[in-house]
């Protein structure tokens, strides 16, 4: 049996490293006004990680609570209270998952897991195009069909 797949992820100053064990259960890019805000990009791309594999390597995150969520439901936001760098979000939805910005990864992380999905279609930025292949859902991934997006 081989052992599960470890990836390394960090903050831009580097105060904060991270050891991912396992594979993502779904990746992709959301569209919400909050991921736009936390990424100060058009939209954030995510990788579904499990909570039990995430291990914080040095430094300690600062948390932010978002209440005004799509789900209704309260997010955590953790980033680097030095760098400002978003580097998770746990949902409540999700409690067995960290939800990995996928630009915190190193080495090749980033590409190789492209959005397989794309979410909150109706607040994507008019000059985005959607991504070719990807799953279009106009609001969040219901729970139970997080698989769609692997």
């Amino acid at each position: 049996m081989s052992s599960p797949a470890v990836y390394s992820a960090s903050c831009l100053c580097g105060a904060i490293k991270l050891s991912l064990e396992g594979e993502p259960s779904v990746q992709g890019a959301c569209h919400c006004n909050n991921c736009q805000k936390v990424s100060g990009a058009a939209c954030s791309t995510n990788a579904m990680f499990p909570l039990a594999g995430l291990k914080i390597v040095s430094g300690e995150p600062k948390v932010y609570t978002v209440t005004n969520t799509g789900s209704g439901k309260p997010v955590q936001l953790n980033f680097c209270g030095t760098c400002s760098s978003p580097l998770w979000t746990y949902s409540e939805r999700r409690p067995d998952r960290a939800i990995i910005k996928t630009g915190v990864l190193d080495d090749a992380g980033l590409s190789k897991f492209d959005p397989k999905g794309e979410t909150f279609t109706t607040q994507r930025a008019t000059w985005l195009k959607p991504i070719e292949g990807a799953v279009q859902l106009e609001r969040g991934v219901p729970v139970q069909q997080a698989p769609v997006f692997k």
